[in-house]
């Protein structure tokens, strides 16, 4: 199989050529579409690099920064009205994927127009369970990865928490 390089100077060699393998495996099967998908060789792939990812990673160090920006989180929101951490203690031995969040359903369209990178489960959990309901459209997942650099984090927290203020004083206006 040929492998496209981006520069005729740069031979890829070992997992570097595995990778750009495996890149290109992807770009076929996203040119193909999903209903073509070959999902054999994406699950090997997945697991190869999953199983990479994982003898490489330093779980420790993992689990202590995402505790830490979880922890930042909710000290960064715990005086605010008006939003509401789902789980308001992070249990010793947990490590958190995301640091959720419940706000009214204006606060998402402002905190995504922010540039705040979050996600919600709006095409999830469709079903006729009330909390499902409500949380599909009020519960955001904010980043709390082991890689988030300070700053970035404080911009993110200081940007929840002066949308907040603003939903605040708004909703005050309107009743």
């Amino acid at each position: 199989m040929r492998i496209r390089t981006f520069s005729p100077y740069f031979k890829p060699t070992g997992f570097s050529r595995w990778l750009f393998s495996a890149m290109q495996g992807c770009k076929q099967v996203a040119e193909q579409g999903l209903k073509e998908m070959v999902t054999a060789r994406v699950a090997v792939s997945a697991l190869r690099s999953s199983r990479w990812g994982t003898r490489h990673a330093t779980h420790a160090r993992v689990a202590r920064l995402r505790r830490e920006n979880y922890l930042r989180w909710q000290g960064g929101v715990r005086d605010l009205t008006g939003v509401r951490p789902v789980f308001p203690c992070l249990p010793d031995g947990v490590v958190p994927y995301v640091f959720p969040l419940l706000v009214d359903a204006l606060g998402f369209h402002l905190f995504k127009l922010a540039g705040i990178p979050l996600w919600r489960w709006e095409d999830m959990a469709v079903t006729d369970c009330a909390v499902s309901q409500d949380y599909r459209l009020r519960l955001l997942q904010l980043p709390c990865h082991q890689e988030l650099r300070e700053d970035e984090l404080a911009w993110m927290i200081a940007t929840v928490r002066l949308l907040s203020h603003q939903l605040e004083s708004c909703s005050g206006q309107l009743t």
